[in-house]
């Protein structure tokens, strides 16, 4: 609860947060949406799974630069997110 509140403050605060929580969907999204650039500290489980990645892009476009290579190199997703914002077809 500490971390979850602290990710609404600053999104950025996820980098000192444990594995555990770099983990958790809830805390790494909550951090995304008060600041896109805190998916780089999301654990590899979530930048590799298309479902988050496509919630996460729902808020910011950009953190598909974060995304596993894999999921970068699926032009479904890809596309999915840039019918948000075409500048994700830059990644």
């Amino acid at each position: 609860q500490v971390v979850l509140e602290a990710v609404r403050e600053c999104g950025r605060a996820l980098d000192f947060a444990s594995e555990m929580l770099r983990a958790d969907a809830v805390v790494v999204l909550e951090a995304v949406r008060q600041d896109w650039r805190a998916c780089r500290f999301a654990a590899p489980e979530l930048t590799s799974d298309a479902n988050f990645v496509l919630e996460a892009a729902e808020h910011a476009w950009q953190v598909l630069q974060f995304a596993s290579e894999e999921l970068r190199g699926d032009p479904n997703l890809v596309l999915r997110v840039a019918a948000h914002d075409g500048r994700a077809l830059q990644y």
